[in-house]
Order: structure tokens, then C-alpha cells, then sequence
């Protein structure tokens, strides 16, 4: 079977906090691409990447037992359910456990679609080998085609860290205590933060498992236009169909406020980030936009 001939599989790999979520809410209204709900579905860094990411494979086991037991209690037989669009927590727990499930249930949604695929942001932190697994489970079904966002270092961390205080506030209010530029400050050089923004690790490794020209990068400042779009589509074989540009999705609360100082402080941090997307991306003026 030529690449021509099996559906294109989209791979979103992040970046964290660069624009992924208004990229599925444009997919998944597309006609020709499927995508599952939820949105992110955490099976290959709960796979590869335990020791960051094993929470997510809790969770969706806490959950499963949770509806299984008030299933339980309705019906007198419980069996496995076939897999629809919308993903259960069964279902994801059996991905992990089994990466041929995952394999099976992208197959049988790509009847009637171009592009079938998931966005799951936390796994630019998987390694070249982790990624070259990813290539080998799905190559021999799909034609492979890897999406990554990036946008400013310093600006997708500070982000990430808000993000961060917003979804675990109740779990570490101690550890998540003092305002926004003091957490930033405790955290823009940890592994939590460092691993999804390692911007020249995460690109060399997707290139080396996928093929360069299997990887598409885009920008977050400057995804939301038309010429964005058009590239994307392009790379995905897929028609350009109309985009809410103006249409915010999992955005911060309020507007980012980093301190001067702790900006400089982080800037020169992640300096061999920088250079290294200054020299890469020439077209696109990333000094101009990034250190403005």
C-alpha cells in the first residue's frame, strides 16, 4: 500500500500553550479529518514517559472504575463497549495498555475521512527513540504527518505555569502559593516546563523519527490567519475551509503580566532557544516578533 493510498494520521505534539486547542477546534468542524473528543488523549506519554506522566493513565483508571461500578450496579452483565467518537475512560485505558487498540480504533474512523489523528501537547517531551515507536506502531496503516506549534519561549512557559496553578490549585495550594511572576520564578527551569519548551531537542528528534518533510511547524503568532491555515491545509491534503480567527479557545484568564526582570532572567535561560529558532526560521523574523 503506497502512502497515497492509507489516510494521513495527524500527530499533534504541542507545543503546550501554542495555539493546539484552537488548531482541534478547527480540525475537528472539518469535514475531512476526524478527531476523537477528548481532545488530548495522554496514551503515548502515559506509555513512554511514566515517570512525568503517569497521572493521566490514574485518571483515566479512577474514572473507568468509577462508571464501571455504577454500570455495574444498573445492568446484570458488564462487557467491553465498542469504541465510539467520544472516548471513554475505558477506552483510553485500554489504548495504554495496548497501543494495537489505539492503532484499531484510528483505523475504523478513517472510513469516509482524508485525515484521522489526536492532539496531545505533552508529548513534545517523548524522546527520538519514543517517537521513532510512535513511527513504527502507525507508519505500516497511516501516512504520517506530525504538527508542531511553537511560539516564545518565555511567554509559552509563563503561560504553562499559569496554566498549571489553574488545573492543580486545589491539589497543591501551598506549592501553587504567591502571585504569577513569583510561581514563574520557581518554575521556568524545571522538567515540567523544560521538557515540553526544549524547542531544538523536540524538532531534531520529531525529524529524525518522522522525516523532515513529514513535520509541519507553525507559529503562535502567527497561526491565526489565512496563510497559516493554507499551509496547514496543504500539508494535510485537506480543502481550506473557513477559520474563527477571532475565536479564543483554553486561553489564560487575564492578560500575561511578566515582570522586566524575571523576563530577562528567563530569556537568558532559554538564549540557546532563541538563537536556535533565529537561525532555523529566517522567514519568519522570530527576533522581531519574540524579543520585541
Amino acid at each position: 500500500m503506497t502512502d497515497s493510498d492509507r489516510p494521513k494520521f495527524l500527530l499533534g505534539v504541542g507545543c503546550q500553550k501554542a495555539g493546539t486547542s484552537w488548531l482541534y477546534d478547527y480540525l475537528k468542524r472539518h469535514k475531512q479529518v476526524f478527531l476523537p473528543s477528548p481532545k488530548e488523549l495522554h496514551v503515548f506519554d502515559a506509555v513512554f514517559r511514566a515517570d512525568m506522566f503517569s497521572e493521566f493513565y490514574y485518571r483515566w483508571q479512577l474514572q473507568h472504575a468509577s462508571r464501571g461500578l455504577k454500570h455495574k450496579l444498573k445492568s446484570k452483565f458488564f462487557s467491553v463497549q465498542p469504541m465510539q467518537a467520544d472516548l471513554r475512560a475505558a477506552d483510553l485505558v485500554r489504548m495504554i495498555d495496548d497501543p494495537s487498540v489505539y492503532v484499531d480504533y484510528f483505523r475504523n474512523m478513517s472510513a469516509g475521512h482524508h485525515v484521522v489523528g489526536e492532539i496531545t501537547p505533552s508529548y513534545a517531551a517523548l524522546s527520538r527513540e519514543n517517537f521513532a515507536e510512535v513511527q513504527d506502531l502507525l507508519s505500516p496503516h497511516f501516512d504520517m504527518r506530525v504538527v508542531l506549534l511553537l511560539r516564545d519561549p518565555v511567554q509559552r512557559a509563563f503561560s504553562a505555569v499559569r496554566h498549571f496553578r489553574r488545573v492543580n490549585a486545589q491539589r497543591f495550594p501551598h506549592t501553587l502559593s504567591g502571585d504569577d511572576n513569583a510561581l514563574f520564578e520557581r518554575m521556568f527551569d524545571t522538567a515540567y516546563v523544560w521538557e515540553r519548551a526544549n524547542y531544538p531537542r523536540i524538532i531534531e528528534d520529531l525529524e529524525a523519527a518522522f522525516g523532515a518533510k513529514n513535520v509541519h511547524i507553525e507559529f503562535f503568532e502567527r497561526l491565526f490567519n489565512e496563510e497559516a491555515v493554507s499551509r496547514l491545509c496543504a500539508f494535510l491534503g485537506i480543502e481550506q475551509k473557513a477559520a474563527a480567527f477571532d475565536k479564543i479557545v483554553n486561553a489564560s484568564p487575564r492578560p500575561i503580566e511578566l515582570g522586566d526582570d524575571l523576563r530577562a532572567r528567563a530569556e537568558k535561560a532559554y538564549s540557546d532557544i532563541y538563537e536556535y529558532c533565529f537561525d532555523r526560521f529566517p522567514e519568519a523574523k522570530l527576533r522581531d516578533v519574540w524579543l520585541r
